[in-house]
């Protein structure tokens, strides 16, 4: 739990922390390497006219399971979709969203009631009118989906990225105590590792040693076994309270999780209830999906 919920009875929404400027390098060149893939750049003035959108349908974590197309649409009008129309099995039946192909992942809109709205807009022609639609893996029941979903309903940017889709973090101790690496770093690689599909790159995980959005390390936690901190963007577990590997990288997983999704206790307990091997400590796949779906849902681009 958070220690800002445990003093305010509320999650804080912090600042949002931008790392778009990493990016834009590797898009620059990987925009030059697809240039021969682009039409010719559009002008805003031009006139509308009529295209045909094709649509590279996901499995948010397994990847492309299928294509859907549109016939006869004028750029500038806004078309929905619905899942049940895509002729795709595996997956959630109500979440939805629309982003361009996946070498340009701008994102385009979001739905929760099976469809998703966009605007088709003269300028996609850059990509072809080719686009990406992402769905919620299946094999997680649609009910963890909800407990995400119900910390994006309570507004204030909860339930979405709180660092962006490229996180920096700096190893940090605090109250005179410490701890060893092992168990902080493992967590902090199964977070990173379950972003990193294969077959789309979600986000990143990168350790610095100055300006980095948060920290994470061991301190007395105000007394209890673990927190997290949105004003301090901090999070750590409490090294004399929780003395196993397990049970270590089990709060760090909660913590990070929790500090970086701006969510708190899913499904009203503690978290690692939700995203934890509770034998190991691990990462489950509740875990793994309910992250990667905070990611595709957030309104930056991957």
């Amino acid at each position: 739990m958070s220690l800002d919920d445990k003093l305010d009875g509320k999650l804080r929404s912090g600042s949002l922390s931008r790392r778009d400027f990493l990016r834009l390098g590797g898009l620059g060149l990987a925009s030059l390497a697809l240039g021969g893939r682009c039409k010719s750049p559009v002008s805003p003035e031009e006139s509308d006219f009529v295209v045909d959108p094709h649509f590279s349908v996901f499995n948010h974590l397994s990847g492309k399971i299928g294509d859907y197309g549109l016939k006869g649409v004028m750029t500038g009008s806004e078309v929905n979709i619905k899942v049940d129309d895509l002729g795709v099995g595996g997956v959630d039946s109500k979440r939805i969203v629309v982003r361009g192909p996946l070498n340009d992942c701008v994102f385009l809109g979001f739905g929760r009631d099976g469809s998703v709205s966009f605007r088709v807009d003269k300028l996609h022609q850059r990509w072809g009118f080719d686009y990406g639609l992402f769905l919620m893996d299946g094999g997680v029941p649609g009910s963890e989906y909800d407990k995400i979903d119900y910390w994006v309903d309570q507004g204030g940017n909860s339930g979405t990225l709180r660092y962006g889709h490229e996180v920096l973090w700096k190893r940090e101790d605090k109250d005179g105590v410490t701890g060893p690496d092992e168990p902080l770093l493992d967590a902090v690689g199964q977070l990173d590792g379950s972003l990193g599909r294969g077959w789309v790159h979600y986000g990143d995980f990168t350790k610095v040693g100055s300006g980095a959005d948060f920290g994470i390390g061991y301190g007395r936690c105000s007394g209890y076994p673990a927190i997290h901190s949105s004003t301090q963007n901090w999070a750590g577990v409490n090294p004399e309270m929780v003395t196993g590997y397990g049970g270590r990288k089990a709060l760090f997983l909660e913590e990070i999780f929790e500090l970086m999704n701006r969510v708190a206790d899913l499904g009203g307990v503690n978290t690692n209830k939700t995203i934890t091997d509770s034998s190991t400590g691990d990462l489950n796949s509740v875990g793994k999906a309910l992250n990667c779906y905070v990611h595709v849902k957030d309104s930056q681009t991957f």
